[in-house]
């Protein structure tokens, strides 16, 4: 049975034709090691890393060399949404950063005029945003008033959307969301070039712990060869390490070249058109009702990064098991962070609860989008007969 959601991962002869193609575009350093040239981190406007949590921490030490140039008083105290992933906090408290929280609606919008508010009594050296999805979830309700605040945009969940915000003063994305990368992520300082240097080396043992990840999974899939939680258990690793990692590396060649595929055209029309096909299939479940409400209805040139549903009160986590058993995996996002107190509102315990994320991307089409409203039709059935 072919599953739906979990990890992304290359084929074996992908990875080998990439290291292959690789292969050409080397340098030798004057300490005899071989590395791949790396050509997106010249011109420091823009920088590529391993993961998003070094893009943030970038941009936190670029904003603390700016606000002390200006006015040399730094509070190192920012406003970051109270539902997020648990990597945006971390670079803050790894510098040393006093973090508040501003609030979300149940459907997960957020008013410029709650912004503003919250500027006004805090503050803040700097505020990061998020869109969600892939969705506009920003409501400009009134101009933002910046009072010096430096303003960081994740655009991890809105990159293939092309969101912008003009009042952002840095761009921020992990690009592992959107396809096999083993790393990738950027920051984008919107004015002007960043003073600081770029890192100037891969985490080769990150690449390799995810390749062994990927043929893994490969060989699992395709003969069958090993079992599931060898693999699990690889990319886990991977995880982890991305997790604890303290030093910055840049994006390895290797995702670089899996990105410039993907984003070159007519692939990039391709993979956007399949996860909105995808997202419009689901949306037109008739089922909806019964379980909850989708957050979001497909609008404009929105690129969705799952398809994410409130789910009446207290069926997400048998929903979720029931479609794991189908081989359907629906991802949480987010799990509460665990190294931060977040106040729970009733909105964002609303969220946490009852959020599930429904897989729509570009490795599924038209059978997988059916497969998984049969199994929301099962789903229904059972609980109502039980």
């Amino acid at each position: 049975m072919k599953e739906i959601g979990s990890h992304f991962h290359l084929k074996e002869s992908a990875i080998q034709r990439i290291q292959d193609k690789l292969k050409g575009n080397r340098s030798v350093q004057p300490d005899g090691r071989i590395d791949a040239v790396n050509p997106q981190n010249f011109g420091n406007s823009r920088i590529y890393f391993s993961s998003g949590r070094s893009a943030i921490r970038f941009c936190l030490k670029e904003v603390a060399e700016t606000v002390t140039r200006a006015r040399s008083v730094l509070r190192k105290s920012a406003l970051v949404p109270e539902y997020t992933c648990a990597s945006v906090p971390e670079p803050f408290l790894r510098e040393g950063w006093q973090l508040s929280f501003y609030p979300l609606e149940s459907d997960l919008t957020v008013r410029v005029s709650v912004w503003n508010r919250l500027i006004e009594q805090y503050q803040p050296d700097a505020m990061l945003f998020h869109p969600f999805f892939g969705f506009d979830t920003i409501i400009a309700d009134e101009p933002l008033v910046k009072q010096g605040t430096k303003i960081i945009y994740d655009m991890t969940q809105s990159w293939a959307s092309g969101l912008s915000y003009p009042y952002a003063d840095f761009v921020v994305a992990s690009l592992r969301k959107w396809g096999p990368l083993p790393d990738g992520a950027f920051a984008e300082k919107c004015s002007g070039l960043f003073w600081q240097d770029p890192p100037q080396r891969e985490d080769s043992i990150l690449l390799e712990q995810t390749l062994d990840a990927y043929r893994a999974k490969d060989r699992f899939l395709s003969r069958l060869e090993g079992n599931k939680a060898d693999f699990l258990s690889q990319f886990a690793n991977a995880g982890n390490r991305i997790a604890a990692m303290d030093e910055s590396y840049q994006m390895s060649a290797f995702s670089q070249a899996v990105w410039d595929e993907m984003t070159a055209a007519p692939a990039k029309d391709s993979w956007m058109e399949s996860r909105r096909q995808n997202f419009s299939r689901l949306a037109a479940y008739s089922g909806w009702s019964d379980l909850g409400r989708p957050y979001f209805g497909l609008t404009g040139g929105s690129v969705p990064l799952y398809f994410p549903i409130e789910l009446k009160n207290g069926i997400r986590k048998r929903l979720q098991s029931f479609l794991a058993q189908k081989g359907i995996y629906c991802p949480v996002i987010w799990p509460v962070p665990e190294q931060v107190n977040i106040p729970a509102s009733d909105d964002l315990r609303r969220i946490q609860e009852n959020c599930l994320c429904i897989p729509i991307d570009q490795r599924y089409g038209m059978d997988d989008m059916n497969r998984i409203m049969e199994s929301l039709n099962e789903f229904g059935t059972d609980r109502n007969s039980g």
